[in-house]
């Protein structure tokens, strides 16, 4: 899906669905393992914002990028997202001070945010399964019972 036509259509499905888990490509730079994120904001220019827990290993505050995946889905939403881009931690006090308030209050002394630049959107409709609640399923499976040829009634 071609980003820079669709970022409101995209921004949109992001706020309906919050939740990713993020996969960080292989990296010499950063290795983060694959976590949960709850995305923030997505602005007009194409980036998406999170914040993360800070790894344990130190972070040098130069800017630094990585290649990531994130996997959008929630349970109810009849599509998910699979996104991929460039990341980047926002670590210098340089940097934090430039950021919109809104985003700003997101990062503290165990957080960071992280700023991923949109390259490739997947956008999947899900088929919604007709017999989701516990009532329905009882109700197919009796009805299986009483269809079934090897279903003979037992006579007193």
């Amino acid at each position: 899906m071609d980003t820079t036509n669709n970022i409101g259509f995209i921004s949109t499905s992001i706020k309906q669905l919050k939740n990713a888990i993020m996969h960080t490509h292989s990296n010499d730079l950063i290795n983060l393992p694959d976590i949960t994120v709850h995305a923030i904001d997505v602005d007009d220019n194409g980036f998406l914002w999170f914040t993360i827990l800070k790894p344990q290993e130190p972070i040098a505050p130069e800017d630094k990028s990585f290649y990531v995946g994130l996997n959008f889905y929630r349970s109810g939403i009849p599509f998910l997202l699979n996104i991929s881009g460039i990341a980047n931690l926002v670590t210098t006090q340089a940097a934090l001070n430039e950021l919109p308030l809104v985003l700003k209050r997101k990062v503290t002394d165990d957080r960071l945010m992280v700023r991923v630049k949109i390259r490739d959107v997947d956008y999947y409709e899900i088929e919604e399964n007709e017999s989701h609640s516990i009532m329905q399923k009882c109700k197919n499976l009796w009805a299986e019972i009483f269809e079934t040829e090897a279903y003979y009634p037992v006579a007193n």
